[in-house]
């Protein structure tokens, strides 16, 4: 693995620095297993990649405090879940840490990024990486904000919100720094494990079955997120992802991505990705989720198809 001197994000030592994954590495293993053996990212669909972009950011001894965490979440939620689905789970508190370890590496990152986007928010921000990181190298032994892991899965009914619903709860990977005018709250998505932690204050009673305690704990499912902002959220990623997406694919690759589903269609229809795509290309547009306000024809469709309003759900 190539490395280099510089000093580690979280013991901020000065020592060889790894090329540390952001999403762990297990997911990124599994998305391929059961998907097409590849990924397109929104921002450049033209290109195929074999892994999710790494980051000189931890040394070795910090990338074994998280690596450790990882094998746990690994054997004890994400592959239980995945393979039988139980009504609930038991943790221990590395299932805490684990959560947010990942969400620690979103601010840590590119703590510049954010700062510049949620100007609002960046005091927040830099005092919730600072809390996180010291809880993260056994400073402190807890963090002053709450994290949530929601689980998402492949929805088997008639109608969806948007176009690509069921591939992004199910699949998607994703990152960001949400924020309104009153609201911040950092977000990471690793396929049907939706990890949040709300900044500011928000009524807890909306999030029902979704709060990790930090020691043992019992996740029950089904779960509730109550908070329409949330059910928002979601919607609006979906949308802007799959905007970007056909924004920049050229034909030429989406002609490829035709020619490859046809000579894998065998291959594709019984994985993941395949039960995800089936049940997207079956199910209707739920209108009653656009906005209520009365829609302009050039706009971009709300059901997230990244075509006009006139030329689709407005026909």
């Amino acid at each position: 693995m190539p490395s280099t001197l510089g000093t580690c994000k979280l013991c901020r030592q000065n020592k060889t620095l790894l090329q540390s994954h952001i999403i762990p590495k297990f997911i990124v293993s599994w998305l391929k297993k059961t998907g097409s053996g590849f990924f397109r990212m929104a921002t450049s669909p033209n290109i195929k990649y074999q892994d999710f972009p790494k980051r000189r950011l931890l040394c070795s001894d910090c990338e074994q405090r998280f690596s450790s965490k990882e094998e746990y979440f690994s054997r004890k939620v994400f592959y239980p879940y995945i393979e039988t689905k139980p009504a609930h789970i038991y943790y221990s508190q590395s299932l805490h840490y684990f959560l947010v370890s990942v969400l620690w590496r979103i601010l840590a990152a590119d703590p510049g990024k954010y700062k510049k986007q949620c100007r609002k928010f960046s005091k927040e921000l830099e005092e919730t990486e600072e809390d996180w990181r010291l809880y993260l190298i056994a400073k402190k032994t807890s963090i002053k904000s709450d994290v949530h892991l929601f689980i998402s899965d492949i929805l088997e009914t008639a109608t969806i919100p948007v176009r690509h619903f069921n591939v992004y709860m199910a699949r998607g990977i994703d990152a960001t720094i949400a924020t309104s005018s009153s609201d911040c709250l950092v977000y990471c998505k690793l396929a049907r494990f939706c990890i949040f932690s709300p900044l500011m204050s928000y009524d807890l009673s909306k999030w029902v079955n979704t709060k990790i305690s930090n020691g043992k704990g019992k996740l029950i499912i089904p779960q509730k997120l109550l908070d329409g902002r949330i059910g928002d959220f979601f919607l609006d990623r979906i949308r802007s992802a799959y905007a970007e997406y056909n924004r920049n694919i050229s034909e030429r690759q989406r002609q490829k991505i035709h020619e490859y589903q046809e000579k894998n269609i065998r291959k594709i229809i019984n994985s993941d990705l395949g039960e995800a795509l089936l049940r997207d290309s079956y199910s209707a547009i739920d209108k009653g989720f656009f906005p209520k306000r009365k829609l302009l024809r050039n706009e971009p469709c709300p059901c997230g198809s990244g075509l006009k309003y006139k030329k689709c759900c407005g026909k």
